[in-house]
């Protein structure tokens, strides 16, 4: 079985003077990482997991962040909209009176890197 890495890096950037972003990054190297679209790995890391999963997820999500979920749609993955999408891109994203939320997958042959 092939080694499969992940790498995590944290950025924190002002924004705006009274605003601070938090950005973290996750890089999951895979040989087959090209062979799916960013949507598609997007649907598989929010939709894919078993049911108590993503019930813990949307949770957090609702109740935790106070997100704006919407419903099962075209448009949707996991409630979040999807903002952009293309072949190697999938920006989803989320608001609530709290913050601006936003996932983006980013695809490349060998790897797909989550912002």
């Amino acid at each position: 079985m092939a080694m499969r890495t992940v790498r995590h890096s944290v950025v924190t950037r002002s924004v705006r003077r009274d605003a601070t972003c938090y950005v973290a990054e996750f890089r999951y190297a895979d040989p087959l990482a090209g062979t799916s679209t960013a949507s598609a790995w997007a649907r598989e890391v929010f939709e894919g997991p078993p049911a108590w999963f993503r019930l813990l997820l949307r949770l957090g999500w609702r109740l935790g962040l106070r997100l704006q979920l919407t419903g099962a749609d075209r448009d949707s993955i996991a409630g979040w909209t999807v903002a952009t999408a293309d072949e190697q891109d999938c920006r989803l994203e989320a608001e609530s009176p709290l913050l601006q939320a936003s996932n983006e997958a980013r695809v490349a042959p060998t790897a797909v890197t989550w912002t």
